[in-house]
Formats: C-alpha cells, sequence, structure tokens
C-alpha cells in the first residue's frame, strides 16, 4: 500500500479534533500500520529475535505500538495525538503534508523504539545492564560520543576523522580484533571502550563508528558467556515436514493478524475495550487458533 501523504495529514487533522470518526480512524491506523512494520523489517530486522522468540510478529508489535499511540483519556480523546499536533513548530494546517509524515515517522518510530527497548529488557536482563554501564561510561569519557541514527544508537570518536565516506566496518573483523586482544577480565568499561576506541580509530579502510547494541553484545559475549542462552536445540527442533504444515502457519498468521486488526478496530478503538480486555480477548481466540492448527498437524502426520 502506498502512503498517501495528504490523507496522512488530513486524518490527523479530523482524528485530533473528532475522535469518533471511524472511517478515518481506519486509515490513519493503517498507515501507521505500514510505517511502524517498515520500519521493524527494513531498520531493526536484527531485532526480531526479541519478539518472535515470545510467538510476537512484526504486525503484532506494530499493532501493540499503535495501541499506545491511539489510547484514550478520560475525554475519549486521544491524547497522545493531541499531543502530537501541539509538537509541531506550527499548527496542523501550515505544516506541509511531506513534513507531517516525517514527524508522524518520528512519533511512529520512538514509540516502536521504545516496545524494543522493553523487550529487550525483559528477555535479556544482562544486557539491558551491559548497555546502561556503556551509556554512562561514554558520557563521561573522552572517546566518544553517542549519535543516534535509524539503526539505533552510534558510537562516534571524538577528535577524529569517523569517515563516514566508507562502509561500515564488518561486525566479524572487529570482534577478531577485539577477541585478540590481551586484558584483565576485571577491566572497567572505560579501559574497554578505550580498547574499542584504538580498534576504530587504527584503521582506515572502514567507518570508525560502530552500534552500541553491537558493543554491548560483544562485551556480553567475552565477560558473561556463561549467560547467554544455547538457542541450537530450538532451532534444531523445527521441521517443516510438509507443504500442508506449512499452509497451516501461513493461515494461522493471516487469520492471528486479521483478528487482531478487527478487535483493534471495532472494540479498541471505539472504546468498547480497555487495553487490558482487548488483550485478554485476542490471547483467548489466539489459544483456540493455536490448539486448532496443532490438532489439524497432528491428524496429518
Amino acid at each position: 500500500m502506498k502512503i498517501d501523504f495528504t490523507t496522512l495529514k488530513n486524518s490527523i487533522q479530523i482524528i485530533s479534533v473528532d475522535s469518533k470518526n471511524l472511517k478515518v480512524l481506519s486509515q490513519l491506523v493503517k498507515i501507521s500500520r505500514i510505517v511502524a512494520c517498515s520500519y521493524l523489517n527494513n531498520i531493526r530486522p536484527s531485532l526480531h529475535y526479541l519478539y518472535q522468540q515470545q510467538g510476537i510478529t512484526t504486525t503484532d508489535l506494530s499493532y501493540d505500538c499503535i495501541a499506545e499511540i491511539f489510547s484514550r483519556d478520560e475525554n475519549d480523546s486521544f491524547y497522545r495525538i493531541e499531543k502530537f499536533c501541539k509538537s509541531l513548530n506550527d499548527s496542523l494546517e501550515k505544516v506541509s503534508e511531506i513534513d507531517i509524515f516525517l514527524a508522524w515517522k518520528s512519533f511512529l518510530i520512538k514509540v516502536v523504539d521504545a516496545q524494543l527497548a522493553r523487550l529487550y529488557s525483559q528477555s535479556d536482563p544482562t544486557g539491558t545492564k551491559i548497555l546502561r554501564n556503556i551509556r554512562d561510561v561514554v558520557r563521561e569519557s573522552d572517546y566518544f560520543i553517542m549519535e543516534k541514527t535509524m539503526s539505533g544508537n552510534m558510537l562516534v570518536p571524538k577528535n577524529v576523522n569517523p569517515l563516514y565516506h566508507l562502509p561500515s566496518i564488518p561486525i566479524e573483523k572487529f570482534e577478531s580484533e577485539y577477541f585478540t586482544t590481551t586484558f584483565d577480565r576485571k577491566s572497567s568499561f572505560n579501559e574497554q571502550i578505550a580498547i574499542v576506541y584504538n580498534i576504530l580509530t587504527g584503521q582506515s579502510e572502514y567507518r570508525r563508528t560502530i552500534l552500541l547494541l553491537d558493543i554491548s553484545k560483544i562485551f556480553k559475549h567475552r565477560f558473561f558467556s556463561d549467560s547467554i542462552p544455547n538457542n541450537s536445540n530450538n532451532e534444531s527442533s523445527y521441521n517443516v515436514r510438509s507443504l500442508t504444515n506449512l499452509e497451516i502457519e501461513e493461515f494461522e498468521s493471516r487469520v492471528l493478524s486479521t483478528l487482531k486488526e478487527k478487535i483493534f478496530l471495532q472494540y479498541f478503538a471505539k472504546g468498547k475495550f480497555n487495553k487490558a480486555q482487548a488483550e485478554g480477548v485476542y490471547f483467548a481466540v489466539r489459544d483456540i487458533v493455536n490448539d486448532w492448527c496443532l490438532n489439524g498437524e497432528c491428524e496429518e502426520t
């Protein structure tokens, strides 16, 4: 579906003053879902495991994020959308359609990233602690500044040409150099950051920047390797035995996606259900669909 910037702007204008307009609400939800899914699939594919290991699809996560944006207050208004409109540099009518799209996209991305951060914190408390420690050290260090990019927070060396015109350093190459560096395992995070800085600035073949998330994974692997879960059994246990099973999985995915959209538009958005009630209905029906699919699979085998 191609995004119509005019439709997006008009939808936001109408919904900000008339939260009961279900036709416009449906349009805005669909546009928002496309933007959120595109961001997750094209910019954050490395984080798919965070929600897929919990049985959540990209569409599911997109609707979870959209549900936050379309939460109603005691006056039955979409207070987050009203807040978004007030955050613009000018009145909604005077802002260009492309700028509205970019602002709305940025708004959605912040919500999606916050949701990913919560999932990461739940699934990997050790990694979350390392991320927090690295951020704290970088803020006080003389080595890096933190730069926000579409791919995530980036460590950029201070007082050195980052060589943005070059390709990013392959993570395998960086790991190879990092893991061959000898040092005391009890060394501080500041000393580790210094090693990262020296590796990046000591070469001129690649860009001298690296994602914060990549560094946190590398640090965790070196210092907390015992805490890294072994997913090899899970990977090997998954086996698609026949085309019938593939068809069942595709059917299940489509049913659950449609179900979530219907519950959101027909009940949550209309104020008939709050978020907890909408989730309860979805999870109950999802279990029924899962049981049906499993029984169908068993009958085939």
